[in-house]
C-alpha cells in the first residue's frame, strides 16, 4: 500500500504463493470468499478496482488499472488510470488480463490466456 492506498478485505480471503497486490493512492476492494491463485498481479493505482463476491483467478492473471507508463497531456507526465469492477460469481482463467475500464457482470467465465480491455 503506498501513498494512501488501501485495501478491504472481506470473509474467507485465499491467496497462494507468489501474489503481487499492490494499491497505490487508490482502494482495492476483495469481495467475500475471493481466491487467487498462484503467481497473479493485481496493480491498483490512481483509480478503485472493485471485486465481488466469490470471484476465483487463476494462475497467473494480471488485473491493471492503468498503462503502467506516463503519457504527455497538456505538457505535463501522467498515469491514465480507470477503475476496474468485476461482480459476484466471476471466473478468470488461467493467465488471461484484465485491463483498465473494464465491468465485468455477475456469472461470467474470462476464458484462458483472453484479454478484457472493454466489457459492460
Amino acid at each position: 500500500m503506498l501513498n494512501g492506498g488501501v485495501i478491504q478485505v472481506g470473509k474467507d480471503l485465499g491467496l497462494s504463493q507468489g501474489c503481487v497486490i499492490c494499491a497505490n493512492n487508490a482502494r482495492l476492494i476483495l469481495g467475500d470468499k475471493f481466491r487467487c491463485n498462484y503467481s497473479t498481479t493485481i496493480d491498483c493505482s490512481d483509480a478503485d478496482i472493485k471485486i465481488g463476491n466469490n470471484v476465483v483467478l487463476g494462475w497467473n492473471v494480471t488485473i491493471k488499472n492503468n498503462d503502467g507508463h506516463y503519457v504527455v497531456e497538456n505538457g505535463k507526465d501522467s498515469i491514465i488510470s480507470k477503475k476496474i469492477i468485476i461482480k459476484d460469481h466471476v471466473w478468470v482463467c488461467a493467465y488471461a488480463t484484465v485491463l483498465k475500464g473494464v465491468c465485468i457482470k455477475k456469472k461470467f467465465g474470462c476464458c484462458v490466456w483472453c484479454i478484457v480491455n472493454e466489457y459492460n
